[in-house]
């Protein structure tokens, strides 16, 4: 396995060098009922991991639960409605019931960019860091950040979760809209 070597303490693992099927991985939490990460998690799911949609907004997570519209997201995805109604992603907006439990944790939460200086707001990623560092028992998951980041921002992670978790930045650009489809393909 190769690894970039950011410091003599700090190791970050790109996608390509962990192999998943080395693993046994039957846990997959995604963080962010978003655009991107509600289409994500309804991907594990078909894919046939028992998978944990997370997100902080209660009200959100209520409006999945029950299956109410949420808006045009469902509508601007071809196949995820079908999906989400074929096969099971359990919606919580508490870290504690699905981190002590994952194997792979997909970050997929908001950086806004600061209008004053251009900058990404970082804050909302470490707060979630914070959370799942937290609730991390006796696994150590695979811990993928899916956000937009600046450069650095890996390594700074890594040193938060120390020998806790396994890192993956795997940033994604991606045609809103057609996510489910080009996960499936």
């Amino acid at each position: 396995m190769s690894t970039n070597t950011v410091t003599a303490e700090t190791r970050i693992l790109t996608s390509t060098d962990i192999n998943y099927n080395s693993q046994h991985v039957d846990v997959v939490t995604v963080i962010g009922m978003g655009k991107l990460g509600l289409p994500m998690a309804a991907f594990y799911a078909r894919s046939g991991y028992k998978v944990y949609g997370l997100d902080i907004n209660g009200e959100l997570i209520e409006r999945l639960l029950i299956k109410q519209d949420i808006g045009d997201l469902l509508n601007n995805e071809p196949g995820l409605k079908k999906s989400l109604d074929t096969y099971k992603v359990e919606f919580t907006s508490l870290y504690s019931v699905c981190i002590p439990v994952s194997d792979i944790i997909v970050i997929l939460v908001e950086t806004p960019v600061n209008p004053s200086d251009g900058l990404h707001n970082l804050s909302p990623l470490f707060k979630c860091v914070g959370m799942i560092k937290k609730h991390i028992h006796d696994k150590k998951p695979i811990v993928c950040i899916t956000s937009t980041v600046l450069p650095g921002t890996a390594e700074r992670v890594q040193a938060e979760f120390s020998d806790k978790a396994v890192l993956v930045s795997q940033p994604s650009l991606v045609a809103i809209g057609n996510l489910f489809n080009q996960l499936l393909n």
